[in-house]
């Protein structure tokens, strides 16, 4: 994750945003065979089969529901988007039904009665809105705003990364469903606080124009807002593969997977979606067109603040 912004901002500096698409794929053939040379068949998974069906009907609905985000703030018709709207429904209520009556369902549907998945899940979703929402605010913001190359706002958000690997750490300490829920809680407030710091320095640079005070002021809204992802993150593993029975441990793992990439994926597409709507009103290069998606990742993450409560309502 450290390598990411960095190797991403030098291809695209050096080469062009383009090329970086070409090391993905790339990457991910090299993935795919190393998947298959490493990794061992486990027992009992030679009986199970993939419902192609109920995979691609939850991937669409996935893919749908990112779409209609992304072109809400466009010029597309309003019948399209609500075509889109329509349709991410239609095809996520047609997997539930599938999901229910497969002979190997995507996820067991006797998961979903466990309080205590659901609600790992929600904090999945929510915990990476907001991660997605802040790596996509923060590259406009170093680069269009502060004046930053790719490579150089590739470096500066290293720290956000590394005090994600941190944030795991310290909340890997803490176990049982108590623990794991005042971890979540500490989480999103320190979250919330990162959010004011960059908020602060974005500030302080419209006021002054002082870029050394604002970069310094990101670097530490980014190391707490990192400690607060990754902090947040390493519960929904742990009492998400806690509350399912072993032999399907592995769709527990999975379906936090996916809820984090459903998270990502909104998060940008709304904040987009926000920041899109400051640049019209106030311009790019004003401090206030950051503001609104600012504002949302603050929001989520209070949000968060309150859902391990449900954990405590489930344990009840």
């Amino acid at each position: 994750m450290a390598l990411g912004p960095v190797v991403g901002g030098s291809v695209t500096q050096l080469l062009g945003w383009r090329w970086f698409f070409v090391i993905m794929a790339v990457l991910g053939v090299v993935y795919l065979i190393s998947v298959r040379l490493s990794l061992p068949t486990l027992a009992g998974s030679g009986e199970r089969r993939i419902d192609v069906v109920s995979h691609l009907l939850l991937g669409s609905a996935m893919l749908v529901a990112t779409a209609f985000f992304i072109e809400l703030g466009t010029d597309l018709e309003w019948w399209c988007k609500a075509f889109l709207a329509v349709t991410a429904v239609a095809l996520g209520w047609g997997w539930t039904r599938r999901n229910r009556g497969a002979r190997y369902p995507v996820v067991p549907p006797e998961a979903f009665h466990d309080r205590a998945y659901s609600v790992s899940m929600l904090v999945a979703f929510l915990n990476y809105f907001a991660l997605g929402a802040t790596l996509f605010i923060s590259a406009l913001l170093l680069q269009d705003l502060y004046g930053l190359g790719p490579g150089t706002a590739g470096l500066v958000s290293v720290p956000l990364a590394a005090a994600t690997a941190g944030g795991s750490v310290w909340a890997g300490r803490r176990t049982g469903l108590s623990g794991a829920s005042a971890a979540i809680r500490i989480a999103a407030t320190v979250t919330v606080t990162g959010v004011f710091v960059v908020g602060v320095g974005a500030v302080w640079f419209g006021v002054d124009e002082s870029l050394a005070a604002a970069v310094v002021f990101f670097i530490g809204g980014s190391l707490c807002m990192g400690f607060g992802f990754g902090a947040a993150n390493t519960p929904v593993n742990y009492l998400s593969m806690m509350s399912l029975p072993k032999d399907v441990s592995g769709v527990a793992g999975s379906s936090a997977s996916a809820s984090r990439q459903l998270g990502q994926s909104i998060g940008i597409a709304t904040s987009g979606l926000l920041f899109g709507f400051g640049v019209t009103q106030w311009s790019g290069g004003s401090v206030r067109a950051y503001m609104l998606p600012g504002l949302e990742i603050g929001v989520i993450a209070t949000i968060l603040i309150a859902v391990p409560r449900l954990y405590r309502d489930a344990a009840s």
